[in-house]
This record gives C-alpha cells, sequence and structure tokens, in this order.
C-alpha cells in the first residue's frame, strides 16, 4: 500500500511539473548554448555586425529547421561578450502559422503589438527569464522570431539608457545633480 502511494504521488508530481520542464531548458539557454555564454567559447562562429555595445554573430555550419524545411542560420546577440538573444528569418507564412499556434499552445496567448511605422506586429511571450517575440513586417512581409534573455536584456537597456541621457545632456547644459537657475519665460 506504501508503494501504491508513492507511485501515485510521483505520478502526481510528473503530471504536474514535465509541462513546465520544457520551459526550464529555454531558460537555461538556446539549443545547446546556456544565457551568458562568451562567444569566444563557442566554434565556428563569424562576425557579421557590432552595433554599440553588442556584436551579432552567426554560425553558417548550423542548420536549422521549422517544418522539416531550413530556415536561414539563427544570429546569436552578444552584450558585452555575453550571449543574450538569438535572431532567426521565418522564411514562409505557413512557418509563421505554425510557429504562433506552438508558441500559443506552449505558453499561452500571445501580448500583441501592432505599429503602424513600420507597419508591424509582434506577438510577444514569456517564459521564466526569457522573452519569445515573433514579429511580422506587412509591408514587406519579412518574418523573424527571436529569443531575449532578460536578465542580460535588462543591463543592456540600461546601458543603452545612460548613453542617450549622456548624449541629451549635451542639448541641455544641466548638470545631473544640480538644479537648474529659475528663468521666467513669460511675465504677465
Amino acid at each position: 500500500m506504501r508503494n501504491t502511494g508513492l507511485a501515485l504521488l510521483i505520478c502526481v508530481f510528473i503530471a504536474i511539473f514535465c509541462p513546465v520542464l520544457p520551459a526550464a531548458d529555454l531558460n537555461q539557454g538556446f539549443l545547446s548554448l546556456p544565457w551568458g555564454t562568451r562567444a569566444g567559447d563557442i566554434q565556428d562562429l563569424t562576425l557579421v555586425g557590432e552595433k554599440g555595445p553588442v556584436s551579432y554573430y552567426q554560425n553558417s555550419n548550423q542548420e536549422l529547421t521549422i517544418l522539416d524545411k531550413a530556415i536561414p542560420p539563427p544570429i546569436y546577440g552578444f552584450f558585452d561578450n555575453r550571449l543574450f538573444a538569438v535572431y532567426t528569418r521565418v522564411e514562409t507564412q505557413i512557418q509563421y502559422d505554425r510557429v504562433y499556434a506552438y508558441l500559443t499552445g506552449k505558453y499561452g496567448p500571445a501580448r500583441t503589438t501592432l505599429r503602424v511605422e513600420p507597419h508591424q506586429t509582434t506577438e510577444t511571450w514569456k517564459t521564466g527569464d526569457v522573452k519569445i517575440k515573433l514579429k511580422r513586417n506587412q509591408e514587406n512581409w519579412s518574418m523573424k522570431l527571436a529569443f531575449y534573455y532578460m536578465p542580460l536584456t535588462a543591463e543592456l537597456n540600461e546601458v543603452e539608457n545612460e548613453a542617450y541621457a549622456e548624449s541629451q545632456r549635451r542639448l541641455f547644459p544641466v548638470e545631473k545633480d544640480r538644479r537648474p537657475l529659475a528663468v521666467p519665460f513669460l511675465k504677465w
């Protein structure tokens, strides 16, 4: 009787927590690459671009598929030489629809953002520390799937916000910790 109770408890535990386990893998990294991995620690990466503190790499020896159709190799984003994002193009509307259905089935309804310019729809899901975005541009029908590791993305956003604030100080010559002299703009 005791073994039956233990077996039942294990079955209940598996039934409750098994749906969460695949999400835990994505929270650890993308495919076999842990988030935060240094670019130099990954073989066969080629630098394809840089923008500020972010560098983008691609492994052209890597092939991924969606619905048994090859897609372009993913682009890996590194902030401060640590993996924080993965981007890949979605080639067809059928692939897009299947990816959307899969993500909705796995993570629930997406948060949808519509932008008039640049005519873009973004579907967003969140699982643990990872944000997933599926984007479609209605003008040129380009589609992209992206994964972001939010702890490093938050660090990047903070660095970019500080750089933006620094650039704005040139326009407004008020020092950060000082209160400017009040000068009346209009007198009535």
